[in-house]
């Protein structure tokens, strides 16, 4: 189970990370259609708290300003795990 949100290292927007984990499940296919790809640099646009599909509990997501995808049921964009990415 991820941490609680309070527990999340200052991240920002605007800030350079590092993909470090690129392995997504197949039911993340239906969820977004552009992934980040580990070792390639990204920029944070847009930070929001969610519930995954797959891992209970709340999670950091980061949406990148290399990456878009297109809105889920419910408004939202999907935003990619903070614990896939390191600062750079």
């Amino acid at each position: 189970m991820p941490p609680p949100v309070s527990a999340f290292p200052p991240w920002f927007i605007g800030q350079k990370i590092r993909c470090i984990d690129d392995t997504f499940p197949n039911s993340a296919l239906e969820q977004a259609r552009v992934f980040p790809i580990a070792g390639e640099v990204y920029t944070i646009r847009g930070m929001q708290t969610g519930i995954p599909p797959i891992i209970p509990g709340p999670f950091l997501g980061f949406l990148l300003a290399e990456v878009r995808n297109p809105l889920t049921a419910d408004g939202k964009e999907p935003g990619f795990w903070h614990t896939r990415f390191v600062a750079v």
